[in-house]
């Protein structure tokens, strides 16, 4: 046996695999400290009504719009943290709420959902990776980050829509049934 290689119960596990095993594990907390450095902004931001998003307004910006041209978008700030509030009001009063939108810290960002555990209905008549200008998640928890002219989200694929659940959207068939959506359904 070289010096690459340790002995696991299954018999001999190459360096690469060791590696492997070490970089899942330093992505994985990569990802949690990202959304707890989110968490703790979305905190602040929101117990000082915004003044803490616009006191470090770049870097507001990024986290949901991905753009770091503040000036864009600081209309959204207030509505965000009313929206922000919304949702901590309905993840404290609903159980099936925070049973249906729980998510790993540890998990990594996503910018479609996992083909794996969903499909598109046969009825849908659009591409796979196209809402066709559904917006019935977004319509649904009032977001204010919902374009309601041309029906597009402004925070697309930003870091707060991969690394929280509009990114992974869906995830179960109870998010699906939450939303009424007319796209997904379990494979």
């Amino acid at each position: 046996m070289s010096l690459r290689e340790t002995l696991s119960p299954k018999g001999i596990v190459s360096s690469k695999t060791l590696s492997d095993k070490a970089k899942n594990l330093v992505n994985k907390a990569k990802y949690a400290f990202y959304r707890i450095l989110f968490l703790i902004f979305a905190v602040l931001a929101s117990l000082t009504f915004g003044l803490f998003a616009f006191l470090i307004v770049p870097l507001s910006s990024y986290y949901l719009f991905n753009d770091f041209k503040f000036w864009k978008y600081t209309k959204y700030f207030f509505p965000m943290v009313k929206a922000f509030w919304r949702f901590v009001r309905i993840w404290l009063t609903s159980k099936a709420y925070r049973k249906e939108f729980s998510l790993s810290l540890t998990a990594p960002p996503m910018s479609s959902p996992d083909l794996t555990i969903v499909k598109v209905r046969s009825t849908w008549n659009a591409d796979i990776y196209d809402c066709n200008q559904c917006t019935k998640c977004c319509q649904v928890l009032k977001c204010p980050l919902l374009d309601t002219t041309n029906n597009l989200c402004r925070s697309y694929n930003s870091f707060f829509w991969r690394y929280f659940a509009c990114g992974r959207y869906p995830v179960s068939k109870e998010q699906i049934d939450f939303y009424n959506c007319p796209k997904w359904e379990m494979r």
